[in-house]
């Protein structure tokens, strides 16, 4: 286990020691440095190398408190991450969490966490996918489809579990993380419409242009010359 996610002496958690789950993060800053910001609060910065401490803005109080909403948030699902402040620059990632932890029905809120391995849509460049594993040192994998279209869809929860399983093992993260990029459902592209042509109208501007046209299909096997409709000058 990496000694930063030790975790620290204080209260009497709900769950004992490190806990791994999912959430999301917004992508800010220049693309040789890119920072992570939590989705909602997006002043809040996740300082790298380090630890993100969560503290009660409201209230003022210890966090997590088991009576407030606040602390560290992630869930066990990656369906349950929620679609707050989705955008192209939104990535999905297994976090660590430990100190005070409080358990929920679908995750857990944390007095402290830092961030294991992301993943980022197709609309990250490379520079900020790059950054991003510089800055944090952590992996940074591409999905083949946006983070709140991978969110919205079944995922494989066999290939989820054993991201956040071998994020909490420390060991096989790696090839766990590119397993469930595999596994990500692409949806079907929609159908090109087919385009049907239409017979073109040619508007004539006397009856005897229309009865020279209707003489000369008369006699197929014959060139006869088809006058041009008055006001049409055909190129010689």
């Amino acid at each position: 286990m990496c000694p930063a996610l030790t975790p620290s002496d204080g209260a009497a958690p709900d769950v004992a020691g490190v806990v791994v789950g999912w959430r999301c993060w917004r992508v800010a800053g220049p693309p040789t440095a890119p920072r992570l910001r939590s989705p909602v609060h997006v002043a809040t910065e996740w300082p790298p190398g380090g630890a993100l401490a969560a503290h009660c803005e409201l209230r003022g109080h210890e966090a997590p408190d088991p009576a407030c909403t606040c602390g560290v948030h992630a869930v066990r699902d990656p369906a349950r991450v929620g679609g707050v402040g989705f955008g192209p620059g939104t990535v999905l990632g297994c976090v660590a969490l430990w100190g005070l932890v409080v358990e929920g029905e679908h995750g857990w809120r944390a007095g402290a966490g830092a961030p294991l391995v992301l993943f980022c849509g197709p609309a990250l460049g490379d520079p900020e996918r790059s950054g991003l594993a510089r800055t944090y040192r952590i992996g940074v994998h591409r999905l083949p489809i946006p983070v709140a279209t991978t969110v919205e869809l079944p995922l494989p929860v066999a290939t989820a579990g054993a991201v956040r399983a071998a994020a909490a093992e420390g060991r096989g993260l790696d090839d766990a993380a590119a397993a469930f990029v595999t596994a990500v459902p692409v949806p079907d592209a929609p159908a090109r419409p087919v385009r049907v042509p239409r017979p073109r109208r040619f508007a004539l501007g006397t009856t005897a242009a229309l009865a020279v046209l209707v003489a000369a299909a008369a006699s197929p096997a014959e060139h006869v010359p088809v006058p041009a409709p008055p006001g049409v000058v055909v190129p010689r």
